[in-house]
């Protein structure tokens, strides 16, 4: 990001999901992504570092659903 004269300067996480605020070549911009946005995301590059067909089973467990732990 540096490279292209990004920089990152407010990070929030919100009930819905991720908020940035950021600067690019001099002028200041907002982003967001809503948490299903951001499960899907992770969930592609996971499958991508671990050579899993997007098809494949990989199961993603919330430990405030009760899983045990």
């Amino acid at each position: 990001m540096r490279q292209h004269g990004m920089k990152i300067y407010k990070e929030r996480r919100t009930v819905l999901g991720i908020e940035a605020d950021y600067l690019c070549r001099g002028y200041h911009y907002e982003f967001s992504m809503l948490w299903g946005l951001v499960k899907a995301e992770i969930l592609q590059r996971i499958r991508s570092y671990l050579s899993i067909s997007p098809g494949g089973s990989l199961e993603v467990y919330n430990a405030k659903e009760g899983d045990g732990s």
